[in-house]
């Protein structure tokens, strides 16, 4: 047989030639990703046609034509890691990724550099010798990208900004921003953690920035062919293990929220709604497809959730019964006007919705600009917290709500049917909210431990200061009135 030639890295392993696409390491461990080529010995394998692949010279020369793509794309033996080192600062790395992700430029053919080499020798090849290798014109190489929702394009560019603002004001940051990617190291991404946010950033904030930094990462990776192992690998970002405190909205606040949210559109101010009455998870509402809108014939409608979250990482099924505020709140989402243009007024005491024509199918809850798509949570998140804003009122999010529904929940019903309808398996999770019943001006017990609403335990205590300002013979005369009355 005569002598097999082999490219750098087509081995002979068993009845295939393999080649080994990367080897990457990571301390004492070493992995590798490898394409094989089989063949057939022996007689069955002198059998095949002359073009058959199964054949071993055919088998060794597809390795060998493979692995010389390879090399020319990488342009670089291989090695671990496989790729060329990158080129270009940290800053530059910012902002081409600014330039193309984030404001969707099409390419430059002077960002491709190697690649449009590599491209420009698959065009001079004959055309049909391998699919790989038929001709793709360079000027119809543009760059391609879907575009990002608006608030997170902004936020990455934000974060940008608030680098180069850094940079300005601490010389290692500028160092760093200034010096060669693949020189970068944990060290440098300590400082920046470190930095951030005036050196208070908590943890949630450090993890959006790495998020960011990831995300410029793999635009390169994607788009200009780099492969450079994170800097930031090996840290481990840790909370401070402070779980957010809970908190029930009080009525006055609540009260000023409801006044705004009728600036809302009308989709947005229904999902706030139902999370308002009926205490349910943002993603919830948002996922909530009228087929699963149970309107029975006798009892109380209810929603069916198929998978919330029980616990971390166990997902269950629940049903939450609908208030008449609830069902007002949807009507008004459904049917806001009447033929004549006119705002219709659903009265939750005596709207009677088994006669209400209410869809069948869909989102419940639609996107305001895209009906065939749901709310995004994000859009609900977004709305509310501009109507706290307007009203003036402390920041509170749409959980809040939920906060404020459990603390409702505490004083009104028993804790069983309290849990289930919130999907609290854990009655320690549950008892958290019981003493912001009294904060947010609910319900409260008084001394002989009656469930009474804080308002009508107010007025009792107004009515007992004021008999203790009476004379002994006034205090009698007035509580013998009022039994006899």
């Amino acid at each position: 047989m005569a002598r097999e030639v082999r490219q750098a890295g087509v081995e002979l392993h068993g009845n295939s030639f393999r080649y080994r696409l990367r080897l990457m390491e990571e301390g004492q461990k070493r992995t590798a990703t490898y394409q094989r080529w089989p063949f057939v010995v022996g007689a069955e394998g002198k059998a095949l046609a002359a073009d058959d692949p199964l054949r071993r010279e055919n088998a060794l020369a597809n390795a060998n034509a493979f692995a010389l793509r390879d090399r020319q794309k990488r342009k670089s033996p291989q090695r671990v890691g496989g790729f060329e080192d990158p080129k270009g600062t940290l800053l530059e790395w910012l902002i081409r990724y600014q330039m193309e992700a984030l404001e969707l430029r099409r390419y430059d053919p002077r960002f491709l550099g190697p690649m449009v080499e590599f491209i420009q020798a698959r065009s001079r090849r004959k055309k049909g010798d391998d699919p790989m290798l038929d001709p793709v014109p360079v000027e119809k190489l543009t760059f391609h990208c879907v575009p990002r929702v608006a608030e997170s394009v902004d936020h990455d560019k934000s974060q940008i900004r608030s680098i180069l603002r850094l940079a300005g004001e601490h010389t290692t940051i500028d160092d760093m921003l200034h010096s060669q990617v693949q020189s970068l190291g944990s060290q440098h991404i300590h400082q920046l953690l470190a930095l951030w946010a005036k050196g208070k950033a908590r943890a949630k904030t450090k993890r959006k920035l790495l998020s960011m930094l990831a995300a410029v990462w793999k635009h390169h990776e994607e788009f200009h062919g780099m492969r450079l192992e994170k800097p930031w690998a090996s840290i481990t970002i840790r909370g401070d293990g402070e779980k957010p405190k809970a908190r029930a909205i009080p009525k006055a606040e609540l009260a000023k929220i409801e006044g705004e949210l009728g600036r809302l559109h009308p989709f947005v101010r229904g999902a706030i709604e139902f999370l308002r009455w009926t205490g349910a998870r943002r993603s919830e509402a948002s996922k909530l497809r009228w087929e699963k809108l149970m309107w029975p014939e006798a009892g109380a409608p209810s929603a069916h959730f198929e998978r919330t979250k029980a616990k971390r990482g166990v997902y269950r099924a629940r049903f939450v019964y609908l208030e008449d505020e609830c069902i007002a709140a949807l009507a008004r989402m459904v049917k806001p006007v009447d033929q004549k243009g006119e705002p219709i007024v659903y009265d939750a005491a005596t709207f009677d919705w088994r006669k209400f024509d209410w869809p069948k199918k869909g989102w419940v809850f639609p996107s305001p600009k895209n009906p065939e798509e749901r709310v995004a949570g994000q859009t609900i998140y977004q709305a509310f917290t501009r109507c706290v804003e307007h009203a003036g009122v402390p920041h509170a999010s749409p959980h809040h709500l939920r906060h404020t529904k459990a603390t409702v929940l505490t004083a009104t019903v028993p804790q069983a049917m309290a849990q289930e309808m919130l999907g609290h398996e854990d009655a320690a999770t549950f008892a958290i909210y019981r003493h912001l019943a009294e904060e947010a001006g609910y319900m409260v017990r008084d001394k002989t431990g009656m469930l009474v609403g804080a308002d009508e335990l107010k007025s009792k205590e107004d009515i007992v200061s004021a008999l203790k300002k009476l004379p002994l013979k006034d205090r009698a005369e007035v509580l013998s009135q009022l039994l006899g009355g």
